[in-house]
């Protein structure tokens, strides 16, 4: 394992499948997040690291007792909104969170996106391309990490390196 990774080390096979699909899977799932209906302005950092909270002073939104806000928007961008709920909910919480509660935030996110959308708008979305749009999403989460962890480890020519040429 590389160091300060938590003792992480990718699974030989998922590096070398990595290896062999990103190349032209990547621009693939980038030309099909590009022409997605639910592209917006992400964060793209969207991690519990990176969010906020406060008392609510906004007399709008009484009985609230707390707003919240993201700090650190260096890497905003426009892409699909599933892709920085995916990289949030990765990203935040520790695995046993994650598999218990994954599907209900997502599902607590689309009820949300839907009330808060105008009607018309609400009604041109798609649950099922939602989550397809979030699975993808995830995967690349896990492709990026997969690979920052391959690049530590080649930097630090570990002899844990998984990924032979």
């Amino acid at each position: 394992p590389v160091p300060k990774t938590n003792n992480y080390s990718p699974e030989p096979d998922v590096v070398t499948a990595l290896y062999k699909t990103v190349p032209n899977g990547l621009p693939k799932i980038l030309t099909w997040c590009s022409s997605s209906a639910y592209t917006t302005v992400c964060h793209g950092d969207a991690r519990i690291d990176n969010v906020y909270f406060r008392p609510n002073a906004d007399p709008r939104y009484e009985g609230m007792k707390y707003e919240g806000g993201m700090y650190d928007w260096a890497q905003c961008m426009r892409a699909p909104a599933f892709y920085d709920l995916s990289w949030a909910i990765s990203h935040s919480f520790s695995r046993d969170f994650y598999a218990e509660h994954a599907d209900r935030l997502v599902e607590l996110y689309w009820e949300t996106l839907c009330k808060e959308l105008p009607e018309e708008e609400a009604k041109k979305l798609s649950l099922e391309e939602f989550l397809i749009g979030y699975a993808v999403s995830e995967s690349v989460a896990v492709a990026k990490c997969i690979l920052a962890y391959e690049t530590l480890a080649k930097e630090k020519k570990s002899k844990d390196y998984p990924h032979k040429k």
